[in-house]
């Protein structure tokens, strides 16, 4: 699966180091900012039928951002080292598409936790 010709690609491992330290990022924000001192918080906010409103639950569901932190890289990395004996532009989709996620996951994140 992980062929020495997949690590010795620049892009490829440029990528990796990108989603890894992107992903770090992302976790560490996530549990440095989590307010375990409350036991009900805002966890999402919702806009059904025209009504605007936040969604509150217990803190311990703010951690799914930083699971999530780490199984979306974790699975994207074996997806782009399989699909890369295949194809190589393939597999840099996949680590692209990774890293915008991370993006997003890091910016909700953030924008969940100043609710608080």
């Amino acid at each position: 699966m992980f062929s020495k010709k997949y690590f010795q690609d620049r892009l490829i491992l440029f990528l990796h180091i990108a989603v890894v330290a992107t992903a770090l990022l992302s976790v560490v924000a996530s549990l440095l900012r989590i307010d375990t001192t409350k036991s009900v918080t805002i966890v999402r906010y919702e806009v059904i039928k025209g009504l605007a409103g936040y969604s509150r639950a217990d803190t311990l569901e703010l951690y799914s951002f930083a699971i999530a932190a780490v199984l979306i890289p974790a699975i994207s990395i074996f997806i782009a080292a399989k699909v890369y004996s295949m194809q190589r532009a393939l597999s840099v989709v996949v680590l692209l598409l990774t890293l915008i996620v991370l993006f997003f996951l890091f910016v909700v994140s953030g924008a969940i936790y100043n609710l608080q």
